[in-house]
């Protein structure tokens, strides 16, 4: 629950910016499989966070909850080593929006006081 704690809007935006690099710079079947494999991660963390009040901001929480649900569902849910391309085409579109969305919170967030 520390780590959980400790990351911030700021930490998320750049690991969804980087497991975003690292799908569309995939070039062979073991890059990928770790490509989703760290997106899942990402996932799989953001939407604990999101579960943890104060952690990012209540108005990204409930759409990083959507979105995380989304993925992690699409990629444990595809039965193969890899989604098919279009839903990891997704998967960076929908990184790039919450890096987005989490940029834009941290200019109004202020974390709670310790």
């Amino acid at each position: 629950m520390g780590a959980v704690q400790a990351a911030t809007p700021s930490h998320f935006q750049a690991v969804l910016s980087r497991a975003a690099d690292l799908l569309t710079q995939a070039r062979s079947v073991e890059e990928l499989a770790w490509a989703i494999s760290d997106n899942l991660a990402v996932w799989l963390s953001l939407s604990a966070a999101a579960a943890t009040p104060g952690c990012i901001p209540a108005e990204v929480a409930v759409s990083a909850t959507t979105r995380a649900r989304h993925i992690i569902e699409t990629t444990l849910g595809s039965g193969r080593l890899a989604p098919p391309d279009q839903a990891i085409e997704e998967f960076i579109r929908l990184n790039h929006q919450m890096a987005n969305a989490l940029a834009a919170s941290r200019r109004t967030h202020r974390p709670p006081p310790l």
